[in-house]
């Protein structure tokens, strides 16, 4: 159900894909894993479209529910595995997001986290292309 609701995208992604291959080689990097709780957290009460959104519907946003992790991670592994399809059916080469970035619990680790609630830092950004160099190096 939740590919289903999201397959506009996922076409939409693949047919451009397509369009460019016949053009350039196109590689399809993983995104960030999910971040902690407590990154969320702090990534949500910087965003001030966010802390007012929650004020205004009557919630605090220093204690406003957050999707458990583990849902999350699921979510996001099945977006990692659609990246992967599309690069298998369009000819585009996947690079799945290094293993090096996750804490146990599937998130990512702290160290690679930028300040926003999604995206990872410089230093995760170095792991993604040292990802993309291997890739490269190996043909």
């Amino acid at each position: 159900m939740l590919k289903a609701s999201w397959a506009h995208l996922v076409d939409e992604l693949a047919t451009l894909v397509g369009e460019i291959i016949p053009r350039s080689r196109v590689l399809i990097l993983g995104t960030p894993p999910p971040k902690t709780d407590e990154r969320i957290r702090t990534g949500l009460l910087r965003d001030s479209a966010f802390v007012e959104l929650t004020t205004r519907r009557g919630l605090d946003p220093t204690t406003s529910p957050i999707t458990p992790l583990q849902v999350r991670v699921a979510l996001w592994d099945i977006v990692q595995e659609q990246l992967a399809d599309i690069a298998a059916s369009t000819g585009a080469t996947f690079v799945p997001v290094p293993v090096c970035v996750f804490a146990t619990d599937g998130s990512l680790r702290d160290e690679f986290a930028g300040e926003d609630v999604t995206h990872g830092n410089a230093k995760y950004g170095e792991m993604a292309w040292r990802a993309v160099a291997d890739v490269l190096k190996d043909g």
